[in-house]
């Protein structure tokens, strides 16, 4: 009788096993007109960007508002451009490329402002990141308007 309980376990635990194999974890689906800042792992692991490479996204040519950690280490004013990093985890993170025209003010805002939290609300830009032996989405975010990016001080 022993046995068979053993045996009753061992079989529930490996069709729960193979079940969660099979099916995993639904992605969630962002609303993207809502007025809702996303975090960034949010945002990558969100249905919005699920696709393959070379292939568009939903999220592509969109606008999204993104709430993160300004990386000081990857402020670039001469390249135009700039990261932030998920709040929760610091590990994802997405380049920020700044248009030509706001550069010297959204730059000069960003002076000692690492690690500090950040709102970005730009348009959505994708691009295939190869490897040797694979290929991801990436994307990044084209800041337009200097009144788009709200720095916590």
């Amino acid at each position: 009788m022993k046995s068979m309980k053993i045996i009753t376990k061992t079989t529930t635990l490996i069709l729960m096993s193979i079940l969660l194999i099979s099916f995993p974890a639904c992605k969630k689906e962002l609303d993207l007109d809502a007025d809702i800042y996303y975090g960034i792992k949010e945002f990558y692991d969100s249905k919005n960007c699920k696709t393959d490479c070379g292939e568009q996204a939903p999220c592509e040519g969109r606008t999204v508002k993104l709430e993160g950690l300004i990386d000081a280490s990857s402020i670039q004013a001469d390249a135009l451009k700039f990261s932030m990093k998920d709040k929760d985890t610091g590990r994802e993170n997405i380049e920020i490329k700044v248009a030509q025209e706001i550069s010297d003010k959204v730059f000069d805002s960003l002076i000692d402002q690492g690690g500090k939290t950040v709102r970005v609300k730009g348009l959505v830009k994708g691009f295939d990141m190869k490897t040797n032996f694979s290929c991801n989405r990436g994307f990044s975010i084209l800041l337009e308007e200097f009144e788009n990016l709200q720095v916590t001080k």
